[in-house]
């Protein structure tokens, strides 16, 4: 009989024109086959709305949320001559969060840190809660097109790792709830320092700073 791994009914959340990714995880020997439900009505594959990628133990059903009809119940069946598991999950309407605020506080061997503060209302539903960040970052001579990202988990730190010194890097942060990620930032821009390399002492001064102690040291002797 196919079993499911992990919870068997969930409940998330999307706003109108945004896009969203329902997963269901099934596993089963023989390998189930994954079904689409929603309102009773079977999904079908590649339609206006609707595409699913099945693998052998996983079905995601990728929709487009056209208007508020999508909102409900939608039912993952998976199924093989053993039996068959259902996968409940809610989808719920819900916004994403507002734009972040974005600083950056300090640079330290490499290593860019940042301070991201979220903005959401005291009221909002513990399920819209702010739970994490993504960081975009591009050098000041790219287009965001090339932008590289790090995701980051709701209270920290937030710091990139392994970034080039003397360089100018521009960066933007969105925040993620249940709903999806929100709008970017507005654009930081903020050049890395150089890299602090300590003195070489040559030989010779090596050599030269020894003379002078060893003649000190002699002085010192022929006084007393």
């Amino acid at each position: 009989v196919p079993e499911i791994i992990g919870e068997q009914k969930i409940s998330t959340y999307a706003s109108v024109g945004s896009k969203k990714n329902l997963t269901c995880t099934v596993t089963g020997d023989p390998i189930p086959i994954f079904q689409w439900l929603h309102d009773e009505m079977i999904i079908h594959n590649n339609t206006k709305n609707f595409v699913i990628y099945s693998t052998e133990n996983t079905s995601v059903l990728q929709m487009r949320i056209d208007n508020e009809d999508r909102f409900g119940e939608y039912i993952c069946r998976a199924s093989n001559p053993l039996g068959e598991k259902e996968v409940v999950i809610e989808l719920k309407e819900g916004d994403p969060p507002s734009a972040p605020e974005l600083s950056v506080i300090g640079q330290d061997q490499g290593t860019v840190k940042l301070n991201i503060k979220a903005h959401e209302d005291d009221d909002v539903e513990d399920e819209l809660r702010v739970v994490g960040f993504k960081v975009e970052y591009i050098l000041a001579s790219e287009s965001w097109n090339s932008a590289l990202s790090q995701e980051f988990k709701m209270g920290g730190p937030y710091e990139l790792k392994n970034m080039s010194y003397n360089t100018d890097y521009i960066f933007r942060a969105a925040a993620h709830n249940a709903a999806g990620y929100g709008n970017y930032s507005g654009a930081v821009e903020y050049k890395t320092q150089t890299l602090q390399t300590a003195p070489v002492i040559s030989s010779s001064s090596s050599v030269f700073t020894l003379s002078s102690l060893l003649f000190v040291s002699m002085l010192l002797f022929v006084l007393l």
